[in-house]
């Protein structure tokens, strides 16, 4: 990306009149912007080399700060929503998350310019671009920018001709140090017309809200344990659907993937109800009638079946918001990292919530709910808002993550994260898995990590793997996890 472009400044599109010079004067030139080009990139080479310790330590810092929002809001949801709290409103508290997500995220874009619109976006929207002329700034004009900011086209530059410092001075510039062009983005930039975010930001609004709404909502039937397990069948959900959009193609590998899928979500949860002890517990020794006890095991049974099916839904939508994604936001100029997504996202995600949640919950017994005279109006209104302060302090976490991670280390890492979270849970609630449960959770860790190094290769083998993550900052968001919000 960066050998080509400054190739083509060096090989004659650069300077306004060296085409008119002498054959003697244009060899030097050439040398000189030779040399500058070959010391150009064994700078930034070394300085890729020099940086790679402290990347290391970002990655691990960045991974621990996610295992501790990620687990924290998994089980502080499984607690809030535990019926025992007798506050078991899920989808009209998850809507109130929602509302808090925009808050902060839009708090965030005002406080740091580093998740802002950025030169690229600003341009393509029109606002701003009058400023972008020679004229009004001493910084040349970006001609050409395309989604993946490999073509990078130097226009408008008067009177570089032999001055080496000049050209790597604007080489940097334009390419190390996008953001300082003085684009200046208003709140007219922010603003999306009604058509386009009703085609593109609404559908996957819809998509994650029922994605993340059911998956709470089955906190009240299930355990926190088979709620991971179960959710881990997204992928099978993601392919499915990305084949339906014709964004994967059929083959052996991903049908393998699939079943192997299947099967291991069959086993985790197989013999569940015997394992559950959330609603076992409020049997009394008075239960011993045969009959009342097969029906306190049936009614255990359906409740645990509802609650599989509710994430299994979830994932379903899970896999429906990827491939939305992938269709509508991947190239939406406004959802190029992750605070930009959550912005345009939670406004609609929390009025769908709190319609649903009105007609399915009563937001009537909402407000009625014993826990506001038990706990207090201000400590229930904390206790609504930390789940939407974590989910947005993992969001940030992540999107660091994203920066510098590579496929294959997020995949361990997520997996690793899946043990952990079913493994506090045990501890704290007291979840327990049967031996099949065990081998069930082992074969769909390693299929995802199998499906990951399968995505790994397809990378490789397209020529997705850069280099240099200029880029990186961009593509983020469309890999932020939302589920646990």
């Amino acid at each position: 990306m960066v050998h080509r472009k400054i190739s083509q400044v060096v090989d004659g599109g650069g300077g306004g009149g060296g085409n008119n010079n002498n054959n003697n004067n244009n060899g030097k030139s050439i040398g000189g912007l030779t040399a500058v080009k070959s010391s150009f990139i064994n700078s930034n080479l070394k300085s890729n080399l020099n940086s790679s310790n402290s990347n290391t330590i970002t990655i691990i810092i960045s991974i621990i700060f996610w295992y501790i929002f990620s687990i924290s809001i998994s089980l502080y949801n499984k607690w809030m929503f535990n019926p025992n709290l007798q506050f078991s409103f899920p989808i009209i508290i998850t809507s109130f998350h929602q509302l808090i997500l925009f808050l902060l995220s839009g708090a965030c874009l005002l406080a740091s310019p580093t998740f802002r619109l950025n030169k690229k976006q600003l341009i393509k929207i029109g606002e701003g671009q009058q400023q972008g002329n020679s004229s009004c700034c001493n910084y040349p004009i970006v001609d050409n920018i395309d989604e993946n900011m490999n073509d990078i086209n130097l226009g408008g530059i008067n009177g570089v001709g032999n001055n080496t410092k000049e050209l790597e001075s604007i080489v940097e510039d334009e390419i190390l140090d996008l953001n300082q062009v003085p684009l200046i983005p208003t709140t007219r930039s922010y603003l999306i017309g009604f058509k386009t975010y009703m085609l593109q930001i609404f559908p996957c609004s819809l998509s994650s809200a029922a994605d993340i709404g059911f998956g709470n909502f089955s906190f009240k039937f299930i355990t926190l344990s088979l709620y991971t397990m179960v959710k881990s069948s997204s992928i099978v959900f993601v392919l499915l659907w990305g084949i339906v959009f014709k964004l994967e193609k059929m083959s052996g590998r991903l049908l393998s993937i699939v079943f192997i899928m299947t099967i291991g979500v069959i086993m985790m949860v197989w013999g569940q109800q015997k394992n559950d002890t959330s609603i076992t517990n409020n049997l009394t020794n008075d239960d011993e009638q045969k009959s009342e006890i097969d029906l306190q095991n049936r009614i255990i049974a359906a409740k645990i079946f509802f609650g599989c099916l509710l994430v299994l839904f979830s994932s379903c939508m899970s896999g429906l918001r990827w491939a939305l994604t992938q269709i509508l936001l991947k190239k939406n100029i406004y959802t190029k990292n992750p605070i930009l997504t959550i912005f345009y996202l939670s406004p609609s995600m929390f009025l769908t919530l709190l319609i649903v949640g009105t007609f399915i919950e009563g937001f009537q017994n909402f407000l009625n709910s014993k826990i506001w005279l038990e706990k207090g109006i201000l400590t229930t209104i904390i206790l609504i808002i930390i789940p939407g302060i974590l989910a947005f302090l993992m969001t940030l976490s992540e999107f660091t993550l994203l920066q510098h991670a590579n496929l294959l280390t997020l995949s361990i890492s997520g997996i690793f994260k899946e043990l952990l979270t079913i493994t506090i849970s045990s501890f704290i609630f007291g979840d327990r898995l049967n031996l099949i449960n065990c081998i069930g959770l082992l074969v769909t860790l390693l299929d995802i990590f199998w499906y990951n190094y399968h995505r790994y290769e397809e990378s490789l083998s397209s020529g997705e793997k850069k280099e240099f993550q200029y880029d990186r900052l961009d593509d983020a968001g469309d890999n932020i996890e939302l589920r646990n919000v």
